[in-house]
């Protein structure tokens, strides 16, 4: 089954993880790889949400900005 995080396409083979990108760039990743990166992830999973909080509420203020200037236009 394949699915889809943010630009890159992931799915599951016979020897672990694919990820591609559009742009053609591939990576094979073993299983083991996969389950330290899974690893790797989960033990720096509260630093990955604080930064998507910050990314969230940067874009949020961008989309106010923009709103209040097509007000003036």
């Amino acid at each position: 089954m394949d699915a889809i995080l943010g630009r890159y396409r992931v799915y599951i083979n016979d020897t672990g993880l694919v990820l591609t990108h559009p742009a053609r760039i591939s990576f094979d990743i073993t299983a083991n790889e996969a389950l330290a990166l899974l690893d790797f992830l989960e033990s720096h999973q509260h630093t990955l949400l604080a930064t998507q909080s910050v990314a969230d509420s940067q874009e949020e203020g961008v989309s106010s900005l923009n709103m209040r200037r097509e007000k003036f236009t």
